[in-house]
């Protein structure tokens, strides 16, 4: 087992503790994460603690958040993780608001990626949202990581459990109805949730916000308000695009993280200015359907992206039944915590994040608590 040599907490939650921590042998800097004390002794926590890590590690992808090593010393389990520096997607648009096309297109393509990965392994998040997903600096632009697989299930084996019957896990707000319900989860699950994402992008709010939990509640049989109305600039194919994803029933969305890359590709959102090919796309019943079908041929992504990027033209919307399921349960507490939120060294802002639209709790280990623009 490595040694590692603790620098200083990151944050900790109800069910855990993030140190930034040096591994000795190898000087790098790791994020290392344990259990509580007192949740030490439970087999069943201790059980779902190092599933996390056994999940993320499946996944060897650039999107993903990379695990090091797990293990058990006099101090209990811990697992020891990519310490990244950043912010999430959630601090980014609370900060900034309505961000630009070229950058939704960006993060977009890479967490679908990362889902394709994911997917092929047979693997469902189940968390998808701004908060799992994290944005590190680099010198060629922002990477994204994924984060947060601690609540990602084998879709095959739904019923294997460690959850009490009628629990639910994953984050409301984000959550796609099939999975409120616990009526099974599969690939497509994931993908409602990014369109969740994508909105949040383009509009600089949730779909849905309340004063109350209960609020929140009454308003799940209710289509959100189309995206373009919320951002007249969003394109009108962008537009349906986010509200596919968001489909209220699996089969009306994309059927897979390599279709919606192809749709995403296809999009021309990241490169605008360039010639287009016009798709007329009808709405019905919030699914769109292609009226001039696209060949769709995806052998590598860089194929579709030497293709000229296609504009698709609204031709009918009828969103009476795209709704969106969520709760406004800033305070649920699935295991494990959004630990990860705080798992960073964030460089310094020019804002100030205690201003307005953020309250900020340095000890919190599930990072700020946010007020979204209404």
């Amino acid at each position: 087992m490595a040694s590692y040599r603790i620098l200083r907490k990151l944050g900790e939650g109800g069910q855990g503790v993030v140190f930034e921590a040096e591994q000795v042998d190898l000087g790098r800097r790791v994020a290392l994460k344990r259990l509580r004390r007192e949740l030490r002794y439970d087999p069943s926590v201790v059980e779902r603690f190092l599933r996390e890590a056994r999940m993320c590690a499946a996944i060897q992808h650039p999107n993903v958040v990379t695990i090091y090593e797990t293990g058990q010393d006099d101090e209990g389990p811990f697992i020891a993780f990519e310490l990244l520096e950043g912010e999430s997607l959630e601090t980014k648009v609370t900060r900034e608001g309505p961000q630009p096309l070229a950058s939704i297109g960006t993060v977009a393509e890479q967490i679908l990626l990362a889902l394709e990965e994911a997917h092929a392994k047979n693997l469902v998040h189940r968390d998808i949202k701004p908060a799992n997903v994290f944005l590190s600096p680099r010198r060629r632009g922002l990477v994204t990581k994924l984060l947060d697989f601690g609540v990602a299930k084998g879709s095959r084996d739904y019923g294997s459990r460690l959850t009490m019957p009628g629990d639910v896990v994953g984050s409301l707000a984000f959550m796609a109805p099939e999975q409120i319900n616990d009526a099974g989860v599969d690939a497509r699950t994931d993908l409602y949730s990014v369109g969740v994402c994508l909105y949040f992008m383009l509009a600089g709010v949730r779909p849905f916000v309340g004063a109350s939990t209960g609020e929140l509640l009454l308003s799940l049989d209710r289509p959100p308000l189309p995206v373009v109305l919320r951002r007249p600039d969003t394109p009108t194919d962008l537009g349906a695009f986010v509200h596919r994803a968001m489909a209220r029933e699996p089969a009306k969305r994309f059927p897979s993280a390599t279709a919606m890359l192809e749709a995403l590709a296809h999009l021309g959102i990241m490169r605008r200015e360039a010639p287009s090919t016009s798709i007329e796309v009808a709405i019905v019943d919030d699914a769109p359907t292609a009226v001039t079908e696209p060949t769709l041929v995806r052998p590598a992504l860089d194929r579709i992206r030497a293709q000229p990027p296609v504009a698709i033209t609204l031709r009918s919307v009828d969103l009476d039944d795209v709704t969106i399921a969520t709760r406004g349960d800033d305070d649920y507490d699935p295991f494990p915590d959004e630990e990860l939120e705080t798992h960073v060294r964030s460089p310094p802002r020019s804002t100030d994040p205690s201003g307005p639209g953020t309250e900020t709790d340095p000890g919190s280990f599930t990072g700020p608590t946010h007020r979204l623009p209404r």
